[in-house]
This record gives structure tokens, C-alpha cells and sequence, in this order.
């Protein structure tokens, strides 16, 4: 049976990262792929209890879900301490009695009507690193105003790191649109964690390309000279891969369009991984693209997750140990300084820039944000 083979994966990460999770309830999703793995996780980390909210998505149907976990947590003898509902209501009747929440997909927008349910000491685990929250996702004044502290993770710590993700999703981009990448012509759009790491992995195997960042650092050229493209003789593929700055990198009203691209390269391949460009003139444009569907700024248009369920679960068992973590200090006297410490020091958590109770969402677009520019 798959599911046995996923479990028993589940399970060595729980051993490696030591997680436990004893007298915590948590409230998280039922999800489809490598997500319906969050709540078992919890659960055989021995968490007391475990609320899985889901919905039917595009992803899945919620029945189906909901069947396949309860299947997977009698199985494990685990299913009389899980809730699976469909209702929010239920999940706003049960928010009292939660210890935790994980930012996970189906529970987005955490709203300030169910964290006002939250008992004293409850916590919010980001799932993800502080750089990458989206406003959308959680009213975070509302949690700096009531004391409901977020927990950033740390994507790349010693014992479990995502750090060769970003060039795997490009290479898998890459193969699906029948390139091998080596001896190809290559842009590079996108600085900070998720391009620098592409273009780490690119130069590691001897792989020219033209890399473009938001302030042509480190060796690259800013954005505002991605016009220079159209003085080679061959490009074969541009790939988007910024996660940061929120600015129009190709398209109208950025230094360059799709059109000029198709017109001097017409069998260029476009890969979108994430970054701002204008979606609707790249499908005008006939351009080969991968995947059909390109998501708009802060969302990723393809995941690891999409391709194998092991990095959602990675990353979700580092989003519940850093709850973990946090969370052990933080019970004693509610001191959010040092519990977000604590758990940086072990290599779990990180906080948001400047503190959590200081950080605004722009924060981390000031320090390098490029304006819109005409051509």
C-alpha cells in the first residue's frame, strides 16, 4: 500500500528531527498529496489532539480526503485522537481548546473571528520562512495586538534544509519542455533565496547564464537591463524565479516584453516559478511556457510538492517542530524574545525581520524594491 511507504517516511523524519509534540493540540489541514501526511505527522509525534480542517479544492474532493486519513489513522490507531470536519463551525467551537495552528492552505485567510477563540498562549506556526508571508494569508496586527505570536521556520537548517529544491523545480521544468539545460542558452530572472540558489546550483556545474536581481549584485545585472537580452544571438530559456520584489519583470511597462522576446527568439521556452510578469501578454505572445496556469506575485506557479509528496512533508515536519520548540519555551511565561531564541538557536524557527511585534508587511520589500519602469 503507498500510504505505507509514506508513513514509514513520516516516521524517520519524526526520528530525526526528535519531534514531540505530547499534551499539544493542534489544529491543521486535511489536504490531498503529501499534505494529508501534516495531521498523521502530529499525531505520531503524539500530539493529544489534532483538528484537520479540509474543503474541496482543485486538488481534490474533501470526502476523499477525509476518507484516506481516518483510513490511515485507524490503521495506526490513532483516529480517537483526530477530528476531520468540513465545518467551520466545529473548527471555531474546538479553537479553544488549540495550541497551535499551522498556516496551511485550507485554513487560509487565518481570520481575527477564529483567533479570537484562541485560548491565552495559543500560536500560529508560519509554515514557512518570515520573509515569505503574505499579508492575505493572516491578519498578523490582529496577532500583534492580542499577543498570538507567528512562528517563522527555518528553511535550511542542519538537519533537514530545502535549499536544492528551487534548482529541482527548474531542471523538472526544463526536462518537461524537452531541454537538458546543459549547452543552452539561459536567463535568469530573480534574486534573494530562490534565484541566488538556482544560479548557485547553475554556476556549481558549469552552466553559463545571464542572471538578472533586483540591484545587479554578486555579480548579476539589475532588472532594469533585462533589454540587453535582445543583443544575443541565441536564448533558449528564461526562467522567472523572484520572490521578493514585487516588480513587473517583463511585460508592458517593464524594460522588456514577450512580443520582443518571441519575435527574436520564437522557440524560447518560458518557465515561471514565481516573480511578477504580465501573465496575459506572455500567453498573447505564443510563447512556449511552462506550466499553462502562472500564478501572480508571493505565489509559487509549481511546487517540489506537485512533483513528489516528500517535501511537503519535510517542511511541514520542520513547521511542527519549530511549533515544538517555540512553543515548550514560550507556555512558561508567554515570553515571545526568548522562546522565538530558543527556537532559532536549536535551528528550527525564525523570527521576522527587526521582531515579530515590530515587523510590518512592506518590511521586506523596502530595503531592495525597483519600481515599475517604462521601456
Amino acid at each position: 500500500m503507498k500510504s505505507e511507504l509514506q508513513i514509514k517516511k513520516c516516521q524517520r523524519l519524526i526520528d530525526k528531527l526528535s519531534l514531540n509534540l505530547d499534551n499539544q493540540v493542534v489544529l491543521t489541514e486535511c489536504a490531498s498529496g503529501g499534505y494529508l501526511y501534516t495531521p498523521i505527522m502530529a499525531l505520531l509525534a503524539g500530539a493529544k489532539g489534532v483538528v484537520a480542517y479540509g474543503k474541496t479544492t482543485r486538488f481534490g474532493s474533501f470526502d476523499d480526503n477525509a476518507k484516506l486519513l481516518v483510513d490511515i489513522a485507524t490503521k495506526l490507531g490513532l483516529a480517537d485522537r483526530l477530528v476531520v470536519t468540513d465545518s467551520i463551525a466545529k473548527v471555531m467551537a474546538l479553537a479553544d481548546t488549540v495550541d497551535f495552528v499551522t498556516n496551511s492552505g485550507m485554513l487560509r485567510p487565518i481570520t481575527p473571528e477564529l483567533m479570537s477563540r484562541f485560548k491565552p498562549g495559543a500560536f500560529i506556526s508560519l509554515m514557512w520562512e518570515p520573509w515569505e508571508f503574505r499579508p492575505g494569508d493572516i491578519d498578523i496586527e490582529y496577532c500583534q495586538e492580542n499577543q498570538i505570536p507567528i512562528v517563522g521556520v527555518n528553511e535550511f537548517g542542519k538537519l533537514l534544509s530545502m535549499e536544492n529544491y528551487p534548482f529541482f523545480l527548474f531542471t523538472k521544468a526544463a526536462h518537461h519542455m524537452n531541454s537538458m539545460i546543459a549547452n543552452e542558452s539561459i536567463a535568469l530572472f530573480g534574486g534573494f533565496l530562490t534565484g541566488n540558489l538556482i544560479h548557485e546550483k547553475l554556476n556549481a556545474l558549469g552552466i553559463e547564464h545571464i542572471w538578472f536581481t533586483p540591484d545587479g549584485s554578486d555579480g548579476s545585472l539589475s532588472f532594469s537591463e533585462a533589454r540587453g537580452l535582445l543583443e544575443k544571438d541565441v536564448l533558449d530559456i528564461v526562467v522567472f524565479a523572484e520572490h521578493l520584489v514585487n516588480t513587473v519583470l517583463v511585460g508592458h511597462r517593464a524594460p522588456l516584453t514577450f512580443q520582443e522576446l518571441k519575435a527574436h527568439f520564437p522557440e524560447l521556452k518560458v518557465i515561471h516559478i514565481c516573480g511578477a510578469i504580465d501573465s496575459e501578454e506572455l500567453m498573447a505572445s505564443g510563447l512556449n511556457r511552462y506550466p499553462d496556469t502562472i500564478s501572480g506575485f508571493g505565489y509559487m506557479s509549481f511546487q517540489p510538492a506537485d512533483f513528489s509528496f516528500m517535501p511537503a512533508i519535510e517542511l511541514n515536519c520542520i513547521g511542527l517542530k519549530a511549533a515544538e520548540v517555540f512553543g515548550n519555551t514560550y507556555k512558561i511565561n508567554n515570553d515571545y524574545e526568548h522562546a522565538i531564541k530558543v527556537a532559532e538557536e536549536a535551528g528550527y524557527a525564525l523570527d521576522f525581520p527587526g521582531g515579530f511585534y515590530n515587523y510590518r508587511p512592506r518590511d521586506m520589500e523596502d530595503f531592495s524594491e525597483i519600481q515599475l519602469c517604462e521601456k
